[in-house]
């Protein structure tokens, strides 16, 4: 019993941590410096250029993702996922921006609008 309790314990905590350490990064840092407060992310995108010199992604390290925004990420790179923690550098490898997770549109656990009722049996 001790045993299974202390797997979600761990679980909490290392995310937890990890959460708080987010607070550290700041816009100037360099990729050295993130990576040495938040560790490798979980997915990188790299800074695409178009033929005319204009930017159509940039640089962009993802922490958090899950399997299905791993492969949203895959056919629209583009855009970070509203569902990590997103760190974006400019092209001398700086921060620019740091993105939260936005879980305020997350779908209900209620999502049938008319339930079915149980059956009397």
């Amino acid at each position: 019993m001790i045993q299974i309790l202390v797997l979600p314990v761990l679980i909490c905590a290392c995310s937890t941590g990890r959460i708080d350490r987010f607070e550290t990064v700041d816009v100037g840092m360099t990729r050295e410096e993130v990576r040495g407060v938040l560790g490798s992310p979980s997915s990188t995108f790299t800074r695409q250029v178009d033929a005319t010199g204009t930017v159509q992604r940039l640089e962009r390290w993802q922490y958090g993702d899950t399997p299905g925004t791993l492969a949203t990420g895959v056919f629209f790179s583009e855009h970070p996922s509203q569902r990590v923690w997103s760190i974006f550098f400019d092209e001398n490898g700086r921060v620019i921006e740091i993105s939260e997770p936005d879980w305020s549109e997350s779908p209900s656990p209620n999502l049938a609008p008319n339930p079915i009722p149980p059956r009397n049996r």
